[in-house]
């Protein structure tokens, strides 16, 4: 599968939030996305290996797969072909 390592864009803002029943917080930051018109969601529960993310923009939701790989200051993002 071919990838690209792109710099983490932009952090517009940051939030939290209980889902329902739950004792630990989901952080979500919400990045611009690399074309600049719409945005890229990182979802995490801190203290627990479960992250996703969710990619709020049609022309980067059709170039990339939304999972992607961190890597230091990266993203390793997977092209959708």
């Amino acid at each position: 599968m071919d990838y690209e390592y792109k710099k983490i864009p932009r952090l517009i803002e940051k939030k939290e939030y209980y889902p329902d029943g739950a004792n630990s917080p989901t952080i979500v930051e919400v990045h611009k996305c690399f074309c600049r018109k719409g945005t890229i969601e990182y979802h995490y529960v801190p203290g627990f290996n479960d992250d996703w993310f969710e990619i709020n923009c049609e022309r980067c939701d059709e170039k990339y797969h939304p999972f992607i790989d961190i890597c230091g200051r990266k993203w390793k993002v997977y092209l959708a072909k």
